[in-house]
């Protein structure tokens, strides 16, 4: 009841596809009553959004590269992304949005697309990236003499990237660790020795390379 009124406002929240009638009834201050003043409204149905497609290419990158995010969604007026700064809204006159987004996470990641319709109805999909580290590398690994006489020393050098860890054998002997600081060493062979450099990532993907050294005796 609105007391002491002319004009009014009412607000409430529709439900989808709806029909409703208001009735608006004057009472004076004797206690005379106007006839009722109808008004009837029906709500349009909306359709719930359909998520169609939304899956990423590739689904599997390595650190520092791109993938695609792929996306299909009908009866939608908006698309939200999780890690994406914006809201994706469809074409003018249409309610389907299709489209990609390119993206490029640090970590393995799983992306939650939600669809809206007008009335917020939603429909949610995700797709999970995964992320590994790169492969490592060496650039070079190299030995400042070829032959050395028996007794003498050399020197191993190397550059490496990606690498958690780099370990340093001879002649397929055990492997030492070598500090992350560490980019040459010397060493004094007893005879012709094949030096292996390996290089692993946190994943221990690894590469390898060699180095012979021969040993004269004259």
């Amino acid at each position: 009841m609105l007391e002491n009124r002319n004009t009014a406002t009412a607000n409430f929240i529709v439900g989808n596809g709806q029909a409703y009638s208001f009735q608006l009834i004057v009472t004076d201050i004797h206690g005379l009553r106007s006839s009722p003043a109808v008004v009837s409204i029906r709500t349009l149905k909306q359709d719930v959004p359909i998520i169609v497609t939304f899956r990423a290419e590739p689904q599997e990158i390595r650190s520092g590269q791109s993938a695609v995010l792929v996306y299909e969604a009908r009866n939608a007026v908006r698309l939200r992304i999780t890690g994406v700064s914006h809201d994706i809204l469809p074409a003018a006159g249409t309610d389907t949005i299709k489209g990609t987004e390119t993206v490029q996470p640090d970590t393995t990641i799983t992306y939650t697309m939600t669809a809206y319709n007008a009335v917020d109805d939603t429909a949610v999909a995700v797709a999970t990236i995964v992320v590994k580290p790169s492969l490592p590398v060496i650039a070079s690994f190299t030995a400042d003499r070829s032959v050395v006489r028996a007794g003498e020393t050399l020197n191993l050098s190397w550059n490496t990237a990606n690498a958690a860890r780099v370990t340093l054998s001879a002649n397929a002997g055990a492997e030492q660790v070598v500090p992350s600081s560490e980019s040459m060493r010397t060493e004094t062979p007893a005879g012709a020795t094949t030096y292996t450099l390996k290089a692993c990532n946190s994943i221990q993907e690894c590469v390898s390379a060699i180095v012979t050294v021969g040993v004269s005796i004259f």
